[in-house]
């Protein structure tokens, strides 16, 4: 039975989340050959599928939401028996053979939210049988109906925190006392080189609230980062999973793989 992995940040707007799951989801599809299933919280915007976009045929893409995606598996969970290879069918294949996408798609079929969070829930439940890890990108801020039921499904939380000292304050004020804390693993991050945040950086800025916590950190690249908006995540770690030491994007594979380690560590738990 697979993992269900939901990563969430309490700031908005900055692609955060969204580039560190996709991030992690090469760690584990590409690096480790886990078979990954990659999604987001229902009535989150589509976005992550652009990450991968060298997958997406141009004149498709008008299209592809109606075939693919967690829309196309609500629809056939209404009609008939979910199984491993409808939901495969549905699938948004990318170029990596291990990491499959299911964007929420436009227009979702179920308006009803009891009902559209117990569907999501069964659903989450056959992805876990088909995948090793599921991974949902969920909407970043206050946390709606939506995000707190998956996050409460979830084998493993993963909370994306920036390094301002108010955004730091106003996560614990609101969220310390939460029920995923057990599962939590926290990650900090940053942009580099040009904002000269390197590992040594984020490891001086963890907070006394993280003392005795998981904690992660991940400066994110700029060629990772240039990766993202060209839609070539899996190619960049498929070509740079043996860079050498001195060139500063090791720091990037190494936080990432270390998020990775701890969220196995989680997951067994």
């Amino acid at each position: 039975m697979g993992k269900i992995v939901v990563f969430w940040s309490p700031v908005q707007g900055s692609g955060r989340v969204t580039s560190c799951t996709a991030a992690v989801a090469c760690d584990l599809g590409v690096l480790r050959g886990k078979k990954v299933a990659l999604t987001q919280v229902p009535d989150e915007g589509c976005g992550i599928e652009e990450m991968f976009d060298s997958c997406v045929p141009e004149e498709l893409k008008n299209e592809i939401y109606l075939k693919n995606g967690l829309k196309a598996l609500w629809m056939r969970f209404r009609q008939e028996k979910l199984d491993r290879e409808k939901i495969r069918h549905c699938a948004l294949k990318t170029s990596s053979e291990t990491i499959d996408l299911f964007p929420c798609g436009r227009g979702m079929a179920i308006e009803d939210e009891k009902t559209r969070r117990a569907v999501t829930a069964l659903i989450l439940n056959e992805l876990k049988k088909a995948y090793d890890y599921v991974l949902i990108d969920a909407r970043a801020g206050e946390r709606d109906e939506c995000t707190k039921a998956v996050i409460s499904a979830s084998d493993a939380f993963v909370c994306l925190l920036t390094q301002s000292d108010r955004r730091w304050r106003d996560y614990f004020s609101k969220y310390d006392e939460d029920c995923a804390l057990e599962k939590t693993v926290y990650v900090i991050n940053g942009y580099m080189p040009e904002s000269g945040v390197t590992m040594n950086r984020l490891k001086s800025q963890v907070k006394p609230e993280l003392k005795g916590r998981k904690t992660g950190m991940i400066p994110l690249s700029a060629a990772f980062m240039d990766a993202v908006s060209s839609g070539r995540t899996d190619l960049f770690f498929r070509q740079n999973n043996n860079i050498s030491h001195e060139d500063h994007d090791h720091e990037f594979f190494e936080g990432v793989a270390a998020v990775c380690d701890l969220i196995n560590e989680v997951c067994e738990n």
